[in-house]
């Protein structure tokens, strides 16, 4: 590890470090560079998983398809009749609409995560003795592959949130996959860890396998007068040029936000040690309530200044926690005695401080507590106004 990274040695979970100048040769990574110092970060291996623009795997299980039939002769005149005339209406082709059909197990057994592995493989062994007795399976077996267009599957994941599955090969090939892996976890391809607008999978790194010594070199230089960013290889690791700035800063306000919410960290930790299971991370700019005079974050509704004001002065506080804010959410379901799984989240409320600035000669003190509190990055100065935790169904 490199003594740029000493600052983390005694940390069991870092994301980023703070930048410094690097003394790396802009030639010797292949890039053209003019003008600004170049920066280096150290970064561990769960933020190298976040960045990386490279395909990553997931599981979830396959519950059910759709099944897409192939059209009649009659059919084929009917339809054609029917755009020859009606052309408008059929602007939206939805001719395949009554020709496919949803099919989901009868047997869709909810899944457990028990903190005995014991129990939970009993369960597992149940499960799949119960599986050859599925009426979907006897539906497959009394299928004419001669009379099918398309099979997309149905999957299910972790929070019972289910999608589409694309599968490959022929018509016979997929009902056969569709028979082979019913009701069990599939592979599914996904593009990235970073799917989009803020959102991150988490299922794709291994968690268990975190390693608090083990850094890459992030690199930050100024191109065609935009800041990029560059990851080099180490190990058996390959580098990668960051396709967003942006999700450097998340990574950013994910440190800071490790670094200043106790609750965060011990959810993250727990899916380190192997107690939970990781879902998704999420990063948005505001929360979908408002903070008003009647409910102010702690930090400000146990100041005693404060809590001596009138409604219309806390009113004007609250607009002003209101802006500026950026928001993490990080979901988990952590094993249970029971082996319920219920989806739980932890968000942290961040809240740059140069939105206090015209509060800090009312409260000199408490700014000065939040300021001095608040860690720093390019992301910005950001301080824990709020943290959230919330449980699936309560």
């Amino acid at each position: 590890m490199d003594t740029h990274d000493t600052v983390f040695k005694n940390e069991k979970i870092w994301i980023i470090s703070d930048s410094r100048p690097s003394d790396i040769k802009p030639e010797s990574i292949g890039i053209k560079h003019h003008g600004s110092p170049i920066k280096e970060y150290a970064i561990s291996d769960l933020a190298w998983y976040l960045l990386n623009p490279e395909p990553i795997v997931i599981r979830d299980k396959l519950v059910g398809c759709h099944i897409t039939k192939k059209k009649s002769t009659l059919r084929k005149i009917k339809d054609g009749i029917s755009r020859l005339f009606f052309a408008e209406s059929n602007d939206k082709d939805t001719s395949k609409n009554d020709l496919t059909q949803e099919y989901v197990s009868a047997l869709h057994l909810k899944t457990y995560t028990f903190k005995d592995q014991a129990f939970e493989n009993h369960f597992k062994s149940i499960y799949k003795a119960l599986r050859p007795y599925d009426s979907l399976l006897k539906i497959f077996g009394t299928v004419n592959v001669s009379d099918i267009q398309e099979i997309t599957g149905i999957c299910e994941d972790i929070a019972g949130n289910r999608y589409r599955l694309d599968l490959q090969g022929t018509v016979h090939d997929k009902l056969n996959y569709m028979v082979s892996n019913l009701l069990t976890p599939v592979k599914i391809t996904m593009k990235k860890a970073y799917l989009s607008k803020g959102l991150f999978e988490l299922r794709g790194f291994k968690f268990k396998t975190f390693n608090p010594e083990k850094a890459f070199r992030l690199i930050r230089y100024i191109q065609n007068g935009e800041p990029t960013y560059c990851v080099l290889g180490s190990e058996d690791k390959p580098g990668f040029v960051v396709q967003e700035p942006k999700l450097v800063y998340c990574l950013q306000l994910f440190e800071q936000s490790l670094r200043t919410n106790e609750k965060l960290y011990e959810s993250v930790e727990l899916c380190i040690k192997g107690e939970a299971k990781p879902f998704k991370l999420f990063f948005t700019k505001q929360l979908e309530f408002s903070y008003s005079q009647n409910h102010l974050p702690r930090i400000f509704r146990d100041n005693y200044d404060i809590s001596k004001m009138a409604p219309d002065e806390k009113g004007a506080i609250a607009q002003t926690l209101n802006n500026q804010q950026r928001v993490i959410s990080f979901n988990y379901i952590p094993h249970s005695n029971s082996g319920e799984e219920k989806m739980h989240t932890n968000i942290s409320v961040m809240h740059d401080v140069r939105a206090l600035e015209h509060l800090k000669d009312h409260f000199p003190n408490l700014f000065n507590e939040i300021f001095e509190s608040a860690p720093s990055s390019d992301a910005g100065k950001f301080y824990l106004l709020d943290s959230i935790k919330g449980c699936q169904d309560e």
